[in-house]
């Protein structure tokens, strides 16, 4: 009677449920969202994520990388994280549709397409690799099932904690597009307000950060074009390239965001040496944050790199500043270098890992972030393990 007293008072106290559950596993964290709506809404709530991130800062917070399909690569090969989708499934195994492809990866939630080369059949996707939770989204309205769409996913478990896709897609054959909002608290779509020309505009491979969808930028010398979206003002702003990059031809080796920062790496394909800009945090402008020299790296790698297409994958912030990695690719090689002591270790040799662009590598992030709500266990059982919890923590 005195356990059953006690697993009552802490399933029905918030506090004391908090306390428990921010130093628990996350395995366990996922299984108690689906004790009930109310659990559901309070491990999921920005109160509990930031307490849980907090507690857990020791652990890393970037994984991995999947590929456009699903080949996986751990950044940790001492001690690799196993692949979030089981060692004998595929990405497509959890998916109604066929030929399904990851467009891009936000704070652990991948974007995805299926019939991706049909464009009348197509359908897209929110799916968590953790939980293995899936959400289909609607086609937005407005535009042809037919049309050349493009969708940025935004999601942050403290900043955005209602994930958002950010459409644009062309309304005219003058090329006037239109921008539409999802929100997965309301299930609809929203249209801007704004509509705009966009011949010269490219909006594809979007990065949320700081509350936007960021585009990387196109063009070059005096005709680029460096784009955000600010979704709760639905408002485009045009950004500044930093001054050191505008030349007559940009091209972009990697942009992206880490630990709340906006990454640009731009014309460094094929040289050992590139810098990394990051941009301020009211979007003025740019700095010069890190300047990368790949000479350590191995001779038969750094010549890969004049005869092979380089890549940039990602660049990695640490828990410090000393921390902080690149990881690049040649010839199918992946290879992660400290910016800051100049140490390196391979990562995958893996022959299937084929891409050479930044676009097609998603990062993998564990997240408890819950997409629908999960069939509710037996209360037999949340007794049962209640009662366990009670004796560690009572």
């Amino acid at each position: 009677m005195e356990g059953l007293d006690s697993g009552s008072l802490i399933g029905s106290n918030d506090d004391l449920l908090i306390e428990i559950s921010v130093r628990l596993p996350l395995k366990s964290v996922l299984r108690f969202k689906s004790v009930s709506k109310h659990w559901l809404w309070l491990l999921s709530h920005r109160r509990f994520t930031l307490r849980y991130d907090n507690n857990n800062n020791n652990l890393p917070k970037s994984l991995g990388l999947f590929d456009t399909d699903d080949v996986y690569a751990p950044y940790d090969v001492a001690n690799p994280t196993p692949n979030p989708l089981g060692s004998s499934r595929t990405l497509a195994s959890y998916f109604p549709r066929p030929d399904v492809r990851i467009m891009q990866s936000c704070n652990g939630l991948l974007l995805c397409c299926s019939d991706y080369r049909h464009k009348p059949s197509r359908m897209f996707f929110v799916f968590n690799p953790t939980t293995k939770q899936l959400e289909t989204i609607p086609f937005p309205p407005s535009f042809p099932t037919e049309s050349d769409i493009r969708m940025s996913l935004a999601f942050h478990p403290t900043e955005c904690p209602h994930y958002k896709i950010v459409c644009v897609g062309t309304l005219e054959e003058n090329y006037i597009s239109q921008i539409q909002v999802f929100s997965s608290d309301t299930r609809e779509w929203k249209i801007s307000s704004e509509e705009f020309y966009s011949l010269s505009l490219s909006f594809v491979n979007g990065v949320y950060w700081n509350g936007a969808i960021h585009w990387p930028p196109c063009g070059g010398g005096s005709h680029w074009n460096l784009m955000c979206f600010h979704i709760e003002s639905q408002q485009l702003q045009k950004l500044p390239l930093p001054k050191e990059v505008i030349t007559p031809i940009i091209r972009t080796s990697y942009f992206g965001e880490s630990r709340g920062h906006l990454h640009l790496i731009v014309n460094a394909e094929y040289s050992n040496h590139f810098c990394v800009f990051e941009m301020l945090r009211d979007r003025s402008g740019w700095f010069l944050k890190y300047r990368v020299q790949l000479n350590g790296l191995p001779p038969d790698f750094l010549e890969m790199i004049h005869v092979y297409a380089f890549g940039i994958m990602d660049v990695v912030r640490g828990e410090t500043e000393e921390d902080t990695l690149v990881v690049v690719t040649a010839n199918s090689i992946l290879i992660k270098y400290n910016v800051h002591d100049k140490s390196f270790n391979y990562i995958s040799s893996d022959h299937q890992w084929l891409i050479t662009g930044w676009y097609e590598a998603h990062r993998y992030i564990q997240t408890v972030e819950c997409l629908v709500i999960c069939s509710f266990m037996s209360l037999h059982y949340v007794y049962a393990y209640y009662v366990k919890l009670v004796t560690l923590f009572w």
